[in-house]
């Protein structure tokens, strides 16, 4: 039995879709945020820790809002995407070029724990250097 001419025009279309925005989630199964997506966690970067034995390595991102300080400490692994944006334009970057006093969007990969400070891992971050 021969597929139908539909099936075969509709899956030659989602296989050249997928080629052409490899990078959406829909199409390669990756788990990523969209970065106009609102993100889980806002702060400025006050620390950064190079190479763990889990990945690439971890930032201290502490929000303040009036005399409240949330601290946040974000694992980076090989899996995390980094971004800057930087005059509109906004590209992929690595960890080694995450400064300190970098604004940080990051959306997480699970909720983050109870703890202090707490820890979570970065699905992605948006770094704008605002300084």
């Amino acid at each position: 039995m021969r597929p139908s001419r539909v099936f075969v025009q509709s899956a030659g279309l989602w296989f050249l879709l997928c080629g052409l925005a490899a990078p959406s989630a829909s199409c390669s199964g990756a788990k990523r945020a969209d970065l106009g997506s609102r993100p889980d966690f806002v702060g400025w970067v006050t620390g950064i820790e190079p190479r763990n034995r889990e990945g690439i390595g971890r930032l201290v991102v502490e929000s303040q809002a009036d005399k409240i300080v949330r601290r946040l400490v974000v694992t980076v692994t090989r899996d995390s995407r980094i971004y800057r944006r930087e005059a509109g334009a906004t590209r992929q970057v690595g960890f080694s070029d995450v400064a300190v006093q970098d604004q940080a969007r990051l959306w997480l990969n699970a909720p983050v724990p109870r703890s202090f400070p707490a820890q979570a891992t970065a699905r992605q971050i948006l770094i704008e250097r605002v300084y």
